[in-house]
């Protein structure tokens, strides 16, 4: 499978998409997962990196306080719509993996002091230090990661067979969502004055933060689990970076996209993707 996008003939500083970006009130019933078989590999690799996306995204309530500023400067209607879209389904999004916190208590995990110190790293300092135009272009950066990663994993359905249903959903709706809006922020720190070398700038931040902080909360649920000298742990690691998942691959691919000076969101065409995952959500509500 080819990860490259096809760039298309964007024009800059335009809102690309008059899509309705919709809440979808998903709440799964976390308190009746089993914790003995959350993931379909619940001792690999992968199982601990899915456990820190749930923690990790714990925090979206502060990204939507940054965006939120934003809001009564962003003059395009259509853009304004989306934004308040963006802002529902993200928040969302936090109150949902804040629930599932319950399901890594119920594993044994360990999270509360470490999200602690990361907090106050990332928002107490990094954050206060940048400002928030910087933040809304940090988070611009961060939303096409997310993209990146929604796109790896449901492309590959197969990583969450056998997962339990409810976390399985909690991780396909999040994803789907963030391919359905993952415009949205692009156009609204392009219309308050990101241009190419800022967006670049703020974005090499964004990926470098986003990584750090996922690897080295998965690496310290693996040392949790007493994984950490299992070669079976670094066999799925590798496998996760370069064969089944192709992580490398596809952070390559997203990098490179956006240091394209016409670079826009939409112009990967993958809506695809998330489109019957979302439509199986709205059937049900």
């Amino acid at each position: 499978m080819n990860v490259v996008a096809t760039p298309g003939p964007a024009p800059l500083g335009r809102v690309r998409s008059d899509r309705s970006i919709a809440r979808r009130r998903v709440g799964p019933d976390f308190a009746a997962v089993d914790a003995a078989r959350v993931w379909a590999r619940a001792d690999s690799f992968q199982a601990d990196f899915c456990n820190a996306y749930t923690l990790l995204l714990t925090e979206e309530h502060e990204f939507v306080r940054v965006v939120r500023h934003a809001l009564p400067e962003t003059q395009d209607p259509d853009l304004r719509q989306q934004l308040k879209g963006w802002l529902a389904q993200e928040a969302s999004h936090g109150v949902q993996h804040t629930r599932a916190l319950l399901v890594l208590d119920r594993q044994g995990l360990r999270h509360r002091r470490l999200l602690r110190v990361l907090h106050f790293v990332d928002f107490g300092i990094f954050a206060r230090l940048l400002g928030r135009r910087l933040m809304l272009r940090i988070v611009a950066g961060l939303e096409h990661f997310n993209t990146m990663l929604g796109e790896m994993i449901l492309r590959h359905p197969e990583c969450l067979e056998g997962a339990d249903e409810r976390m399985a959903l909690l991780l396909r709706w999040h994803f789907a969502e963030e391919i359905e809006h993952r415009a949205v922020i692009h156009d609204v720190a392009t219309a308050h004055g990101m241009g190419y070398v800022s967006r670049v700038l703020t974005g090499a931040v964004a990926f470098a933060f986003y990584a750090f902080n996922l690897f080295l909360i998965t690496w310290v649920f693996a040392i949790q689990r007493g994984g950490l000298f299992r070669l079976s742990t670094h066999r799925g690691a590798l496998r996760f970076l370069f064969v089944d998942e192709r992580f490398v691959s596809y952070l390559l691919a997203y990098a490179r996209d956006y240091l394209r000076p016409r670079f826009h969101p939409l112009d990967r065409p993958i809506d695809h993707v998330a489109e019957p995952i979302l439509a199986s959500i709205d059937s049900r509500t």
